[in-house]
């Protein structure tokens, strides 16, 4: 999923500088660096996302965690409209067959508009292509399992901290940005162009 790829450390110590962060080869990078999205503390709210950093996310119970953290209700609950949202645009029958990939590919455009402060459209488009080869995992479709998986990752690198509400809050924020509607039973997808970058959800 769009886990959003700058190249966060240089010599795997230093960040680099703003004008040299790239979109591309995110997943890896962020996962040592411990990249933080969700923020909640307001002391980060000026730090840009590349520039957060937190190396306690590897060890082994830390890992044990995160495994855990996958099938927590309230991380859960935050996946379910995702999907639903997704059977009421394309229909019930994604639930047998799975998302196509031109969908998917969609949704992850949508996901680096929603995260990355500086529009790309070509670099958006590399991110896109790359989380969507990636998630799919060698399948045709996208199914609800590796949806699911994707988006959770999402989660998983961005959190501050190893918390279901965390994790789950900033499931349901970015959802927040890529949908029009407050109820999640009926909310619509916001056009590539409606999306609202995540920094705009949080309260000062």
């Amino acid at each position: 999923m769009v886990v959003l790829k700058p190249h966060i450390l240089e010599e795997m110590v230093g960040w680099k500088d703003k004008d040299k962060v790239s979109a591309v080869d995110f997943h890896t990078r962020a996962r040592l660096a411990g990249i933080s999205l969700a923020r909640v503390n307001k002391e980060l709210k000026d730090i840009p996302y590349w520039r957060q950093g937190n190396t306690d996310f590897e060890d082994e119970e830390a890992m044990a965690i995160r495994k855990r953290l996958r099938w927590h209700p309230a991380v859960l609950e935050a996946l379910e409209p995702w999907w639903k949202t997704m059977k009421r645009t394309f229909g019930e029958q994604i639930d047998d067959v799975g998302l196509p990939s031109d969908v998917y590919k969609d949704l992850c455009m949508k996901l680096y508009r929603a995260m990355i402060e500086e529009w790309d459209e070509q670099e958006a488009e590399m991110s896109a292509e790359e989380d969507l080869q990636k998630d799919m995992e060698g399948a045709l479709l996208i199914s609800k399992d590796l949806f699911d998986n994707a988006l959770y990752e999402l989660a998983d690198v961005w959190s501050h901290d190893l918390d279901a509400e965390e994790y789950a809050t900033l499931l349901w924020q970015v959802f927040s940005c890529l949908t029009h509607g407050n109820d999640p039973e009926t909310v619509t997808w916001r056009a590539l162009d409606e999306v609202i970058h995540i920094s705009h959800t949080y309260q000062a």
